[in-house]
């Protein structure tokens, strides 16, 4: 079954085969549609004032297209005899819009259309553009996927680039004049995509010719005018002419190369010179960077042991600093101890001073005693004679007396052992006050020590 490949025409898109087909054909004109499908394009053309006759290989599309065209063929484009069947009629455009990729032998079509086209007359052909990105994009992929539409579409049978549809128009004997093109564009992101698994090293240089016009061409339009054989003979002259020029340039651009060479030799000469020093240069200063680098690992080793003793240090450092916290509580502890000594001192220089009060009391009392003992002999030795009861009294009193200095003996002794008690406390405190200060001293002078070790690895 035949594919239809009938799409409405719009005008107003300027990026349309149709569009630019329609437009170089013009107004008014005998036109003969090879492939007319179901009379879209032959359709507009008739709005526009030309005569159409349209060949269709299907027949229910051209029973279609007879509604649109002055005539329509139905026949095979590969088997057909154009004389024959379009007889003594003559047109001024012959278009083949998405035709000639379809066909075994395209270019017998293309020879027999010019027996058809009036003197002036010229062809109007759109193809696919075979080198489209997205193509290329695929090619690089390793694909080369047929579809139901588009580029590859699965009824082709020919591809065409830019210059093998020109070249094609030129063996079947026609003057190219206008090459145009639809375009679409393949995204940016797309093509990096696809090159960058590719590992290309020119990267971006490919990804500008993705960006080329001829990559962007998505349909060829081109119009040509049948060649004569003078045109022919004139055509291949000017291309003689120009390819001697070209030959003549090249062969002038080969002479200059030459030239050009010779110098580059003799400057490479120089440079490869330039470059056995350069050699020995790098060689001398290799061994010299490997030299240093054995010092900077060697300094490294030194740096890194460095380092893990100041660690250590400050480790010690940080220790020694809770041991001074530690000794500086101890400190302050002692020092509530020593002002509690003080006032133990106060008490004991009171308690020293009441002993001296009781001692001079006693050395009163003593004296009393002793006067009351010389008295009590004197009234013994007087008095005799006197009443035993005075005597017994006096006796009394007497041993009243002595109790009392009795009880105050003991009271004294018990105060002057107290107070020795005190006096042994005093000087341990001051021993233990004595050993914390030269504890703190030693600690000093290792916290120094420690410091100077730390600046001297610094």
């Amino acid at each position: 079954m035949t594919k239809d490949y009938s799409s409405l025409v719009n005008l107003s898109d300027s990026n349309s085969a149709h569009t630019k087909e329609i437009e170089l054909i013009g107004y008014g004109k005998r036109v003969l549609d090879f492939g007319c499908a179901t009379g879209n394009v032959a359709k507009v053309l008739k709005e526009r004032g030309c005569y159409v006759v349209g060949i269709e290989i299907d027949p229910a599309m051209a029973e279609e297209a007879a509604k649109v065209c002055d005539r329509v063929i139905v026949c095979d484009l590969d088997t057909v005899d154009l004389v024959a069947e379009v007889g003594e009629e003559k047109f001024d455009v012959c278009l083949f819009g998405d035709v000639i990729e379809h066909l075994k032998y395209p270019s017998r079509l293309l020879a027999q259309a010019r027996d058809v086209l009036e003197s002036g007359g010229y062809i109007v052909v759109s193809v696919p553009n075979i080198a489209h990105a997205s193509v290329r994009l695929m090619l690089l992929e390793g694909r080369f996927d047929y579809a139901d539409m588009g580029i590859l579409d699965d009824t082709h049978l020919h591809f065409f680039t830019r210059q093998s549809i020109s070249d094609l128009l030129e063996s079947c004997g026609y003057l190219v004049e206008t090459v145009d093109f639809t375009e679409q564009e393949v995204p940016e992101y797309r093509v990096r995509e696809a090159l960058d698994p590719l590992g290309i090293s020119n990267f971006e240089e490919v990804v500008k010719s993705f960006a080329h016009w001829e990559a962007k061409a998505f349909q060829y339009v081109l119009k040509a005018f049948p060649a004569s054989e003078e045109d022919q003979v004139k055509r291949l002259s000017e291309e003689k002419i120009r390819a001697e020029r070209e030959n003549k340039l090249l062969m002038e651009k080969l002479a200059e190369s030459e030239s050009r060479i010779g110098e580059l030799k003799s400057q490479i000469e120089s440079h490869v010179a330039e470059l056995k020093l350069a050699k020995a240069r790098i060689a001398e200063l290799e061994e010299a960077l490997k030299s240093k680098s054995r010092q900077i690992e060697s300094m490294s080793k030194e740096l890194q042991e460095a380092s893990d003793y100041a660690r250590k240090l400050e480790a010690k450092i940080a220790e020694k600093d809770v041991r001074l916290r530690e000794l500086t509580e101890e400190i302050d502890k002692n020092e509530r101890r020593v002002r509690s000594l003080g006032s133990l001192r106060a008490q004991v220089i009171e308690l020293e001073e009441a002993l001296e009060s009781k001692s001079r009391q006693i050395e009163s009392m003593s004296k009393e005693l002793q006067e009351a003992s010389d008295y009590a002999r004197k009234l013994e030795e007087e008095t005799r004679e006197r009443d035993n009861t005075q005597v017994i009294e006096l006796e009394e009193a007497l041993k009243s007396k002595s109790r009392q200095i009795e009880s105050m003996s003991k009271e004294l002794q018990e105060a002057s052992d107290y107070a020795r008690k005190l006096e042994e406390t005093i000087r341990e405190k001051d021993n233990q006050v004595k050993m914390l200060v030269q504890a703190i001293a030693e600690k000093e002078k290792l916290i120094s020590s420690f410091e100077e070790k730390i600046e001297g690895s610094r």
